[in-house]
């Protein structure tokens, strides 16, 4: 590994999610992230890593985009199809495949996006591919442990209780992702807390709580 610097502001983004219907307020939390990172060495001098994260998206999504450098120089004089990409994609349906611009067949000289496309699916048709929380099941179900997380590594462990909301433009926003219901307040409130902290305490006697309240 390579000697690593500070993320700087200009490296790092985060952004809130906006309705079209109109903008949403302070309330809701940030769902898109992202930065670039740098590793200073011979092999990955100039070679950025660039991490996106979004959340509360239609679909899930997980991929690895390996983009190449774009060739110096054009021989066919036309419009540029995008970089070619080697992408990884991990969930849904897994799959390896790369983006590459290739000539048109034909007299003109012409290019084309195409792709060379490896599909699980479409490669082990017949086959029940499990998703990744199967698999974590089926690990659990026959006591392999290698894929968890041991007990001395988990030293925090941040839990958020959601009691609702008392905000409006939230409850009537189909992109809110909290508990559609007004705030519980006084003693139902209370009750919420203490039968948490007991479950905690129960379970792990010499756990360190530390509670911060907030209300949106």
């Amino acid at each position: 590994m390579g000697m690593s610097k500070p993320t700087h502001l200009e490296t790092l983004v985060i952004d809130k999610c906006k309705s079209r219907s109109f903008e949403l307020d302070e309330a809701l939390d940030s769902t898109f992230a992202t930065v670039i990172l740098r590793l200073h060495n011979e092999i990955w001098e100039g070679v950025p890593f660039i991490l996106k994260a979004w959340k509360a998206l239609n679909s899930r999504k997980a991929e690895i985009h390996i983009q190449l450098k774009e060739v110096l120089g054009d021989i066919f004089q036309c419009q540029k199809q995008g970089r070619n990409e080697f992408i990884i994609r991990l969930q849904p349906y897994e799959a390896m495949y790369m983006k590459l611009t290739v000539k048109q067949p034909g007299l003109e000289f012409s290019t084309v996006q195409s792709e060379l496309d490896f599909s699980y699916r479409q490669h082990y048709q017949g086959v029940t591919i499990s998703e990744a929380y199967e698999r974590l099941i089926l690990d659990t179900i026959r006591g392999d442990q290698q894929h968890f997380v041991r007990r001395d590594e988990l030293k925090i462990h941040p839990v958020m209780l959601d009691v609702g909301t008392n905000n409006l433009k939230l409850i009537d926003n189909p992109l809110y992702l909290g508990l559609r219901q007004p705030r519980l307040e006084g003693e139902k409130y209370l009750s919420i807390i203490d039968e948490f902290i007991e479950a905690v305490l129960t379970r792990c006697p010499k756990a360190i709580i530390q509670v911060s309240f907030s209300q949106k």
